[in-house]
């Protein structure tokens, strides 16, 4: 959470129904940059790598 906050997204952490595919954990960010702007690719190349290093994945918008 500390590093997408880093990021400057906007993050929270809610409990999932589905804890044997998450751990019972979800952490949604929001980020103020949209496609067609050139930083929101390499948002989500950047997201979806932090995502993996921590064992998660990106879903979502980009995702």
């Amino acid at each position: 959470m500390a590093a997408l906050t880093d990021l400057g997204g906007e993050v929270s952490r809610h409990r999932t129904e589905d804890a044997s595919r998450s751990n019972g954990w979800q952490i949604a960010a929001v980020f103020p940059d949209l496609p067609p702007d050139p930083s929101h690719h390499a948002r989500v190349a950047q997201l979806s790598s932090l995502a993996h290093r921590h064992g998660g994945e990106l879903t979502g918008f980009g995702g």
